[in-house]
């Protein structure tokens, strides 16, 4: 990272930096002005700089010779924005704490008071040289149909965004994707699932989610939506996308006993998942709901070496994919290896060492889109879909009163 200090003010309030008399860039944002950077750490002493920008933000692990960037975005500051004077610790994409005037320590995405012990926690990216060894890139630039037919990804094609990410086709899905599952439980492999299973039905089949299945009285997924515009048949202005409802995310945590990590040290009863515990459960809902749409589709994935390259090849290939990325880590005994915590972002395009992400996280009003540095990734899944096309009339248009559905797909029909 490359930040430019003329000169510093130490506040003596609080341990945060501020350039005077100068503007100073970030080189994950260049042109937007640092309004103030501040060192934060873990619990075991790690240090991390902070960058808040004008609505953006960075994060950089701090090593002995290099700042490696961790995540961050283009659209929102961090949650630590309106915290900057209290203390404040980290432990990887969405683990943000602040310890509170009482001693308490609070997350600050949830709300939620944390009653765990944190003192034996930390979190650290792999050094680059590390890395690079056991997580090269690789493009196989190869389609990725297989045996579960000859058809054709119809979303195959990519987007090249304005800040130089390689986007699948129909990314725009997910950054105009703000209402969805709030994940107060750990789940964040249960709300990607669930928005998986959204956009599958809202483009490929709508059998992906019964439009009349309740649970409680809700319905899975968000009913039509009507939206009063002249017509341009662009799916994409609707201002609200048809995703997965809270009865959806409640559904899938009660209904279908998700498979969870064997061992969890700082919540047993999270949802946190793995490779093959989401494949297990895509699989479990597909085959209880839409058993006929099981033999077209594919879920592939990768553990650990070459997942990067991996991702790029689906995203490449237009197939969004749910990733495994690690986060804090519990020291244990020299006789036990650390147990670690992973967080399940849904990744829609890619630039050098970076991910773009839907982070399945509710971040102010904002787009719940992030950056995350390829250094966090441990597994990834990809859920495609091969079969025959299937309208979906999840969005409704209205424009001379006259109504018309629309499919992700652009197809229209006049509603009587």
């Amino acid at each position: 990272m490359n930040l430019t200090y003329l000169p510093l003010i130490i506040s003596s309030l609080s341990n945060f930096v501020v350039a005077k008399n100068t503007i100073t860039y970030c080189d994950f944002n260049p042109t937007n002005p640092i309004i103030y950077n501040t060192i934060i750490t873990d619990f075991q002493g790690n240090e991390f700089n902070l960058v808040e920008m004008n609505n953006s933000y960075a994060i950089y692990q701090i090593n002995e010779n290099e700042q490696l960037f961790i995540e961050g975005s283009y659209e929102t500051n961090s949650p630590y924005f309106q915290y900057i004077n209290e203390d404040l610790f980290y432990l990887g994409p969405g683990n943000y704490i602040v310890k509170t005037e009482n001693g308490e320590y609070k997350n600050l995405l949830n709300g939620n008071t944390i009653t765990q012990n944190l003192e034996s926690l930390s979190y650290q990216i792999r050094p680059s040289e590390t890395y690079a060894k056991n997580f090269e890139k690789f493009s196989t630039k190869q389609s990725s149909q297989s045996s579960a037919g000859n058809n054709e990804n119809k979303y195959g094609n990519t987007t090249i965004d304005t800040n130089g990410y390689t986007l699948i086709e129909n990314a725009e899905y997910f950054t105009r994707l703000w209402e969805f599952p709030h994940n107060d439980d750990n789940a964040c492999g249960i709300v990607s699932l669930s928005i998986i299973l959204s956009y599958l039905d809202t483009f490929y089949h709508d059998d992906f989610v019964d439009d009349q299945y309740y649970y409680g009285d809700y319905l899975l997924e968000k009913g039509t939506i009507d939206y009063s515009a002249s017509y341009t048949n662009d799916f994409y202005k609707a201002k609200e996308m048809p995703g997965p409802t809270q009865a959806f995310y409640n559904y899938l945590m009660e209904k279908h006993n998700f498979e969870v990590p064997v061992i969890d040290w700082i919540n047993p009863d999270s949802n946190a998942m793995a490779d093959q515990e989401l494949k297990n459960s895509f699989n479990h809902y597909l085959n209880t709901h839409a058993p006929h749409l099981q033999k077209s589709m594919v879920l592939d994935s990768q553990l650990m070496f070459n997942v990067i390259g991996k991702i790029y090849d689906k995203i490449d290939n237009g197939w969004p994919v749910i990733a495994v990325m690690l986060n804090y880590s519990l020291e244990q005994s020299q006789f036990t290896p650390d147990p670690l915590k992973p967080h399940d972002p849904i990744v829609i395009g890619y630039k050098d060492d970076k991910l773009l992400c839907h982070s399945g996280w509710h971040i102010k009003n904002n787009t719940p889109c992030l950056v995350f540095s390829t250094y966090t990734l441990y597994a990834m899944v990809s859920f495609e879909y091969y079969g025959s096309h299937k309208h979906s009339d999840n969005v409704i248009m209205e424009s001379n009163f006259i109504k018309r559905s629309v499919c992700g797909c652009d197809f229209t029909l006049d509603i009587c």
